[in-house]
């Protein structure tokens, strides 16, 4: 009876140290299986951008079913360490074969009212621009070379355009129709303009580390309208298609 009694006690230990070891071997693996997932941000960019980002993130995870872990990086940080992540989101250009663009924000010429442009080439002025767009595609393939000025953000740009100080500027749209409905000032005085050539969006790449789930679970949440929606949602419109 005793002898049995022992065996029973030597089975429970050995079950337990047998679960001890699932749980290690399984927490391990849960660790292992979480994402790393970088998202760019750059200085005078529209919070709601990053809000996008992040979110972005988030339901690339939940497609995956998969942990995520976030950091937010500067460009620079971003392309220097690339390797370290196994998504990248919000860059502004791409960095290799393996980047996809997915977002596509209207950038806005603007312009006194009175002074208002509708063909950019000859035109030597001076333009300002936001320091975190980048110079317009389209004017590039054009040859259109405008003289332009960076500044760090959107309000001091229309500020300087109030003043006379500068032609026109070059900002998001994001920025633009935020900053127009707060200030009255700017509703009276400026106006966006439709010109030749028109001007390209600023495109926002992701980078994915050379998978090909993380790159099929990207090409879901854009064929399945995931990612038009929260576009909607966040942004206001659906800046997903070029």
């Amino acid at each position: 009876m005793r002898k049995k009694f022992f065996i029973a006690i030597a089975i429970m230990v050995l079950c337990i140290f047998a679960l001890g070891i699932i749980h290690s071997l399984t927490s391990k693996k849960v660790i292992k299986e979480e994402l790393a997932v970088a998202i760019v941000t750059q200085k005078g960019e529209n919070p709601r951008i990053k809000t996008f980002n992040k979110s972005f993130g988030k339901l690339l995870g939940k497609e995956l079913n998969r942990k995520i872990s976030l950091k937010y990086v500067s460009p620079v940080a971003a392309h220097k360490n690339k390797k370290s992540y196994d998504i990248i989101i919000g860059l502004d250009k791409k960095s290799s074969t393996y980047s996809s663009s997915y977002l596509y924000v209207p950038n806005e010429l603007v312009t006194l009212k009175s002074e208002g442009i509708s063909n950019l080439s000859h035109t030597p002025q001076k333009f300002l621009i936001m320091s975190n767009i980048d110079y317009p595609k389209s004017l590039t393939l054009s040859d259109i070379k405008l003289n332009i000025v960076r500044m760090p953000s959107a309000s001091a740009i229309l500020n300087s355009v109030m003043m006379h100080n500068g032609r026109g500027a070059i900002v998001s749209i994001l920025d633009f129709n935020e900053l127009s409905s707060k200030n009255i000032d700017y509703l009276e005085n400026l106006k966006t303009n439709q010109t030749t050539p028109p001007l390209s969006s600023q495109t926002y790449y992701i980078y994915i580390n050379d998978n090909f789930k993380i790159e099929k679970a990207f090409k879901s949440l854009q064929n399945s309208q995931k990612l038009a929606k929260l576009s909607f949602r966040v942004l206001g419109q659906d800046y997903t298609k070029q």
